[in-house]
């Protein structure tokens, strides 16, 4: 860890924006920790502004000048003398860069060292060093330079197959691409994305694989102690960006479970790695699992696992930032009942999944609004009433997470949550999941990371059904409950039965 502090921490920035700033304040509190909170021209959060010890407006006009801007971040930091920095997640988080100047000032980076960032944050090393570790890993590329390489790739191990990031997450740089066609296409996208979120263009491809997605949650101290927090599932996921987390993990057997737990364990204490972090794996539907990728950070999705086991992630972060050891050993985490998250974005499923924006004019997420960590319904959200939603940021609007004394009674309740919920002024995707609550296949905990893009379709296959329709006919749901009139062009008998199903109480 950088520049460990034994006195303890005062001042923390966080270097993010939105739902994550909020979480980390709530913890900072706790511990008596003031806090700095930064914001860009356009991008002012009430919410934030009032959390927040203080408050500073990074200048500039684009992502990559305000957010992403190290020399400015570290600037702040060093005027309002802060100990510490939070990266929350996305933007500076992963980059190595940004770690060695926290160093370089003085400043305590939260989170793995520049040198285990350069290693385990980046995908193909991280696969590399699981390889050395006897730990089966999908069949991948080195880092295409040119669109050349990325055919190249292509003939030597067919299609289809998929573009990654080198470094980064949420999805950004991925791209399936099914033939020769869609890689032209796929490979320009993809750079453009990467360059725009993480000043990046480093890219590779893997094979496609057929499996759920599954992560382990770590914690490792500067004392030598590594701990897993159990897993979690992702598999429900649209363009490679997750929707729906569980944990635990559904349908798993117990000794497949314990082998990805310490195999996770395993990895870490290889790199050395300090902080929290999430190995991630692809299991098949023979039970066989192999190495994704090293998230070194926390995830959008920690909440489901705090649920569960109790332990505040971000409490055990700044701790390990501090040199103090782990508060848990491994014998002292369990996993209680069953949570689940949704993660609700401002998207529209009648349009494919179009962008939507606009300004919020009215909010109401289940029946608490506040990031605690020992509750049943938990929302994670920096929305209010007249707060401006555009495309330059990542679409999350808020995070509904639940528990249930098991997964069915989970299921039912987050149905319950997501029917007592609204959002007013842009188009989201309450609707969608409680069309994704009602399904058989993910009732069953049998969905794997095609669900969406496939599995939904093919029950629905004697209709001639795409995607797009899918997404259109779920949306019926927020119509009918709000007594919007849905209408279509022409009667269409799949509509009338798909919407029987989804609205039937």
């Amino acid at each position: 860890m950088n520049n460990i502090k034994s006195c303890g921490f005062r001042k923390i920035l966080i270097a993010n924006r939105g739902e994550i700033v909020l979480r980390v304040i709530n913890t900072c509190k706790n511990l008596g920790i003031n806090t700095v909170a930064v914001y860009t021209k356009g991008d002012k959060n009430k919410l934030i502004e009032s959390a927040a010890d203080r408050y500073v407006r990074i200048q500039g006009d684009s992502i990559c000048s305000t957010y992403l801007n190290i020399n400015k971040i570290i600037n702040i930091a060093k005027q309002h003398k802060v100990d510490a920095i939070h990266p929350g997640y996305g933007f500076l988080a992963e980059n190595p860069r940004f770690a060695k100047a926290c160093k370089k000032n003085g400043i305590t980076f939260i989170g793995p060292s520049a040198e285990v960032l350069e290693k385990a944050g980046h995908k193909i090393e991280a696969k590399y060093i699981a390889k050395n570790q006897g730990i089966p890993t999908i069949h991948g590329s080195e880092i295409l330079k040119t669109e050349k390489d990325a055919h190249k790739f292509a003939k030597e191990n067919g299609y289809p197959l998929i573009l990654k990031s080198c470094s980064g997450g949420g999805g950004r740089g991925m791209r399936i691409a099914r033939n020769r066609e869609d890689l032209i296409s796929c490979f320009s996208t993809a750079m453009k994305e990467l360059e725009n979120s993480f000043k990046s263009q480093h890219i590779y491809a893997e094979k496609c694989v057929k499996a759920k997605h599954i992560e382990v949650q770590v914690l490792a101290d500067t004392h030598g102690n590594v701990i897993h927090l159990f897993d979690r599932e992702c598999s429900i996921q649209r363009r490679f960006q997750k929707l729906i987390e569980e944990a635990p993990a559904s349908s798993i057997p117990t000794s497949i479970r314990e082998q990805i737990g310490n195999t996770a364990c395993q990895l870490i204490r290889s790199v050395d790695y300090v902080g929290a972090g999430t190995v991630e794996f692809l299991l098949t539907p023979t039970n066989e699992f192999y190495f994704l990728e090293i998230n070194p950070r926390i995830q959008v999705e920690h909440g489901v696992t705090e649920m569960v086991t109790g332990v505040d992630i971000v409490k055990e972060q700044i701790r390990i930032a501090q040199g103090l050891p782990l508060s848990i050993r491994q014998e002292d985490v369990k996993a209680k009942g069953h949570a689940i998250e949704c993660r609700i974005i401002s998207e529209c499923a009648r349009k494919n999944f179009a962008p939507s924006q606009g300004t919020i004019t009215g909010i109401d997420i289940a029946e608490n609004n506040t990031p605690k960590i020992n509750c049943r319904i938990r929302v994670d959200s920096a929305l209010y009433p007249g707060i401006n939603i555009h495309h330059s940021y990542d679409s999350l609007l808020a995070k509904l997470i639940v528990w249930g004394r098991s997964r069915r009674s989970a299921i039912k309740a987050m149905d319950k949550a997501l029917k007592s919920s609204r959002i007013e002024g842009v188009n989201n995707t309450i609707c969608f999941y409680r069309f994704l609550m009602r399904q058989k296949c993910f009732l069953e905990g049998n969905a794997g990371t095609d669900f969406i893009s496939e599995a939904l379709v093919q029950k629905y296959s004697r209709h001639s059904l795409s995607p797009e329709k899918v997404a259109m006919i779920a949306s019926a749901i927020y119509e009918h409950e709000t007594n919007h009139e849905i209408t279509f062009s022409k009667p269409n008998k799949w509509v009338e039965e798909v919407r029987r199903e989804i609205i039937r109480e």
